[in-house]
């Protein structure tokens, strides 16, 4: 008896523990998360349609930690070896980890110039700098006679377009529901994989312990 008490107990544990090491693995807090871009906010993952030079980009985050905090974005001409032509201040991802804001592209582009996007975070557990950048390609104009030019880059760092912000700010980034893009991963009662509720390999394992605890009790007190 004394031998099924400790084999159920060690069950039990085992179940404590795989359960507790699920829970972690379920959406570990770190460098998560990925950005698309859209030429407007309702645009799905994956969707990176051609800009020109006034277009507003729209910069979209999903699969981040819920309510990320991000210490904020550039954009670089990557063919004027990475100068940075914006930068926007700190915002937060919503309770789904995901996030939008916007720029406009209608001064310090140049045409036919490959930009880099780039957000800037630090993750939860470590404090590791993270970062998650997409670029993107500005199209030249189409002029009479089927040639394209450029306008030479102005001076300054751009403007962000919005409703919210001024200059060199995010603008537009959402704090409630997912906008453009999937839900990330959220931290849930369930197992992974399977899906069965957390609660139920717990309430096994502690059946088990008491069970174990019963059977050794009642052996103590056969042998008085």
């Amino acid at each position: 008896m004394r031998r099924t008490a400790v084999l159920l107990a060690s069950i039990a544990v085992a179940l404590v523990w795989a359960t507790a090491a699920a829970a972690q693995q379920t959406d570990p807090p770190g460098c998560n998360g990925t950005i698309f871009l859209s030429s407007s906010a309702g645009d799905t993952p994956g969707t990176q349609p051609k800009y020109t030079r006034g277009d507003t980009i729209y910069v979209n985050g999903t699969g981040f930690d819920a309510n990320q905090a991000f210490t904020g974005y550039t954009v670089e001409d990557v063919n004027s070896g990475g100068a940075q032509i914006l930068s926007g201040g700190a915002w937060s991802a919503d309770a789904s980890g995901s996030f939008t804001f916007s720029f406009s592209t209608s001064s310090g582009f140049t045409d036919d110039h490959e930009y880099k996007v780039t957000v800037y975070f630090t993750k939860e557990v470590g404090s590791e700098e993270c970062q998650k950048s997409k670029n993107f390609f500005l199209q030249g104009e189409e002029e009479p006679g089927g040639t394209t030019g450029g306008t030479p880059p102005t001076s300054g760092t751009g403007g962000v377009s919005g409703t919210t912000t001024g200059t060199g700010g995010v603008s537009g980034a959402t704090t409630g529901g997912t906008t453009g893009g999937v839900a990330g991963a959220q931290a849930g009662g369930t197992l992974p994989f399977t899906g069965i509720p957390l609660w139920v390999p717990l309430l096994a394992g502690l059946g088990l312990l008491s069970c174990g605890y019963v059977l050794l009790r009642g052996k103590a007190r056969s042998s008085a």
